[in-house]
């Protein structure tokens, strides 16, 4: 008889289990959404949302700036088809619908990503550390100032503060004075320099409070506010921050191999092979298979000087003019006959770097 109960106990028990496993999958709840709360939940999450802002300095490498140089005297874009080259013949009108230089959505969607996160660590980060709310509120805005500025140097400051997440369905906003707009960027990177950590305390690729104060300088010149700027100038100066020795050998460093940099106040790392670029290919010469999609002009070439720091001349320099430039000139300027990778760079009709019909070729002879 007691046999008979354990059978039945031990039965029951395995019943009971096995309709636990039924009623419970125990394989995990996979999804590629999640709640807010989990964003706020420890300092590796907060650091993982701020990440998502770090490409705003620099993801697209030197590619922008030199997009924003064709449409200015020193570069030249070699696709006829680019709109660089379409809007200065004239094929590219600016319109509300059709402005090549537009910034100002782009601009306006950053800014509520980053004040949504302010708003998050405000309402639903209060169990973190202090300092840790300190420090990833000087990221965020350190990035909006980053942003407001961008959009300031193109409309030229005129533009809507919004220090914190407008009212869903507002879309009544006073357009701001230059001067509140340089004040509201101001105050936003003097809270980064702030709260930001040294450069030596801080990981490598990060925000620092060395990388607030160069900004805030750089934005007091457009300002015009000299002195807020020659004060964040002098404040960065004092820092552990010094010119590489070698200018060309500067732009062949890399960080895995942990070669010291003092030069570098705001970086954004590329790391092979997960996280890698093709610059190299998209703007090196047809001879090295590239595709050349911009070339210098004369009139940046002629701004590089000559060995001994006066400036160069066509008149005085003109029967040789590639002969003792300055360093940087022969670490940025492929010029007809300069040596390059073991070879010796044609830049001339007919050369294999030279010009020629489509595009992807120097046009420029530079």
């Amino acid at each position: 008889m007691k046999s008979s109960i354990n059978i039945i106990k031990n039965t029951t028990i395995t019943i009971a289990v096995a309709a636990l496993i039924a009623s419970c999958s125990l394989e995990p709840e996979l999804t590629s959404t999640y709640t807010e709360d989990v964003l706020w939940k420890n300092e590796n999450n907060v650091d993982l949302y701020l990440n998502s802002f770090y490409p705003l300095i620099g993801s697209g490498y030197y590619a922008d700036a030199i997009g924003d140089d064709g449409f200015s005297d020193i570069a030249k874009m070699t696709l006829p088809h680019s709109n660089q080259n379409l809007w200065a013949f004239g094929s590219v009108t600016i319109e509300p619908a059709n402005n090549i230089f537009d910034n100002w959505s782009w601009g306006y969607n950053w800014v509520t990503q980053i004040n949504r996160f302010l708003d998050g660590l405000r309402t639903k980060g209060a169990h973190l550390p202090k300092a840790l709310r300190e420090k990833a509120e000087g990221e965020a805005r350190f990035f909006r100032a980053h942003v407001y500025f961008m959009m300031a140097r193109r409309y030229g400051a005129n533009l809507i503060i919004y220090p914190e997440l407008p009212v869903l369905g507002d879309s009544n906003h006073a357009m701001s004075t230059p001067d509140e707009v340089w004040d509201f960027i101001q105050s936003d990177l003097e809270f980064a320099a702030l709260h930001l950590p040294a450069k030596e305390s801080a990981p490598s690729g990060k925000l620092t409070t060395g990388a607030a104060y160069g900004l805030l300088a750089r934005t007091m010149l457009y300002a015009g506010r000299w002195k807020a700027a020659s004060d964040a100038a002098a404040t960065v100066m004092s820092m552990d921050y010094d010119l590489y020795p070698d200018y060309g050998n500067l732009f062949t460093i890399r960080r895995i191999n942990g070669t010291p940099n003092k030069e570098s106040i705001l970086e954004f790392g590329f790391i092979k092979p997960e996280l890698a670029y093709n610059f190299d290919s998209m703007y090196s010469p047809p001879g090295e298979s590239g595709f050349c999609y911009a070339t210098p002009t004369e009139d940046l070439v002629s701004q590089y000087e000559m060995a001994d720091g006066t400036p160069f001349s066509w008149s005085r320099h003109g029967s040789d003019p590639y002969k003792n430039r300055e360093p940087r000139f022969y670490a940025s300027i492929l010029y007809n006959g300069a040596p390059w990778k073991g070879r010796t760079i044609e830049a001339y009709e007919g050369g294999i770097d030279g010009w020629g019909y489509g595009g992807n070729t120097t046009c420029t002879g530079y």
